[in-house]
């Protein structure tokens, strides 16, 4: 699903105004009808007699808020009541402003000094139109007051746009912000709904189509996504009846070392549930072949990392999961720069001796997986710094390595060295175990294997991997009981679900 940034849509809206002489008038009309509508559909009928406030701020969202307002009046809510708490003049507001009037809607306005708690009593449902994407500024005064009553009032909330004190980007609350109930965003669905604190912000989220020509949306909103059910159902490879295995990809999976056979075990299940038509496994000779060969029916090579036909046959290459830090898994990586072979995931152990290289750029299809340790690690930064910037940090990586980046946790993100990121909308802290980040190394490299693209590869196999843990806390088992090994055998259950749904 595409998403728009705050100035993605500040230019979509500037060019549907010059290009296609359509007004922000008639979009707010699209956008307020839709939201009155999606209102009633979603409470009705426990709010049909209920008193409703529409707390409207400044600029267009407040305008939104205005236009809901009559529309909801319009639909039989006879109890709507609106608060303006800017009275700044626009030839939009003020026509607004009269079209209620015209119908009798109670207007107050909250200033400064006026005890909004007062006045915000005994309602039902609160609509939030108070700020847009456009807000970048601590949420402060009357404004702070009205967010705190309405958030501890327990009544539902309904967000029109974003939560009022969410940034737009990249999720971090302002200071305050609306805990919504419902957010209904007009247009295109932005990145901070779905980031950091915005995913526990907005609730429920709804995209209204209130008349973005798709033209400009193809043209200006290509860079943001969110990765979806829809997302991975089309790009799950698809098999054919007659095909055998070398038509599902080669994946050599580098892994294992003494202590860490597990995770080479993991990756390399991983990596045959999703689909991987022939997986081998490179590993140090004092490996043991017949536990691996156990756990899991792969070819076992022990290598000294030298063998040139591993090359000429690989359609994918997994580096990383428990290999160790060794000279020989330095110079394997640094060997398959120097051939700028195309299919390669860097993982676990494989991100420290990327530490250990140095500044380099890595072949633009290559995928790094870290976790946010391992980010701050190979970008000198500090973990919280990370996780205070999730979004900026793993651009940054992309720029720097020129390659794609995975960043692991709460929404995991995806982004590319051509400004692209992909926001992953799966996946929960049952996924915080270790062994879980192998079982993902594994599918996307065999996604890769399989003929996806970098981007592709990374953002499918991140969602069907948080789609899985999704599954089992619907499902009623407790969050803290899944462990990695559960991610591979509940794989084919997920991917029926995701491909039938």
């Amino acid at each position: 699903m595409r998403l728009a940034t705050p100035e993605q849509i500040s230019k979509i809206e500037n060019l549907i105004e010059t290009d296609y002489s359509i007004s922000p008038e008639i979009l707010m009309e699209n956008a307020g009808a839709l939201a009155a509508r999606e209102i009633r559909d979603s409470f009705l009928p426990e709010i049909q007699r209920g008193r409703i406030a529409i707390l409207c701020g400044p600029g267009n969202n407040g305008g939104d808020g205005l236009v809901t307002a009559r529309h909801l009046v319009n639909l039989g809510f006879s109890a709507v009541e609106v608060f303006l708490f800017d009275e700044s003049k626009s030839k939009i507001r003020d026509l607004q402003l009269k079209r209620l009037q015209n119908l009798k809607v109670k207007i107050k306005t909250l200033e400064e000094g006026l005890d909004c708690a007062i006045h915000l009593k005994g309602f039902e449902l609160f609509v939030d139109a108070l700020f847009g994407v456009g807000l970048s500024k601590p949420v402060q005064g009357v404004y702070f007051e009205a967010i705190s009553l309405i958030n501890s009032s327990s009544k539902p909330v309904v967000s029109l746009d974003i939560p009022s004190g969410l940034h737009g980007l990249t999720g971090k609350v302002l200071n305050i912000c609306a805990r919504a109930h419902l957010t209904l965003t007009f247009g295109l669905a932005k990145p901070g709904i779905y980031l950091q604190a915005g995913a526990e912000y907005a609730g429920r989220v709804r995209v209204l189509p209130i008349g973005f020509p798709n033209k400009l949306v193809k043209e200006h909103a290509g860079s943001h996504f969110a990765i979806n059910e829809r997302w991975a159902r089309r790009r799950l490879p698809v098999r054919k009846l007659s095909s055998n295995k070398f038509d599902h990809g080669r994946l050599y999976v580098v892994a294992g070392s003494p202590g860490k056979w597990g995770a080479a075990a993991l990756c390399c299940n991983g990596a045959y549930r999703i689909g991987a038509g022939y997986v081998t496994l490179i590993t140090e000779k004092s490996a043991s072949q017949k536990y691996l060969g156990n756990e899991i029916g792969a070819e076992t090579l022990v290598s000294d990392f030298s063998n040139s036909e591993i090359f000429e046959r690989a359609d994918a290459f997994v580096i990383g999961p428990g290999s160790g830090t060794s000279d020989d898994v330095k110079r394997f990586i640094q060997s398959l720069m120097e051939r700028n072979f195309e299919k390669v995931v860097l993982d676990a152990d494989a991100l420290t001796v990327l530490s250990q290289i140095g500044d380099i750029k890595l072949p633009s299809s290559w995928i790094l997986t870290p976790h946010t340790g391992e980010l701050s690690r190979v970008m000198g930064l500090k973990s919280q710094e990370v996780e205070n910037d999730r979004l900026g940090a793993v651009s940054a990586a992309a720029m720097r390595f020129g390659c794609y980046v995975l960043l692991k946790g709460f929404r995991s993100l995806v982004a590319g060295p051509r400004g692209e990121v992909g926001i992953v909308v799966s996946g929960n802290s049952a996924l915080a175990k270790a062994g879980t980040g192998d079982v993902l190394a594994g599918f996307i490299g065999a996604l890769l294997a399989q003929g996806l693209t970098s981007f592709d590869g990374a953002t499918t196999g991140a969602y069907i991997h948080g789609r899985i843990a999704d599954t089992w806390v619907k499902s009623g088992k407790d969050m803290r009981s899944l462990v990695a090994s559960d991610l591979v055998t509940l794989v084919p259950d997920e991917l029926h679900r995701v491909q039938t749904s």
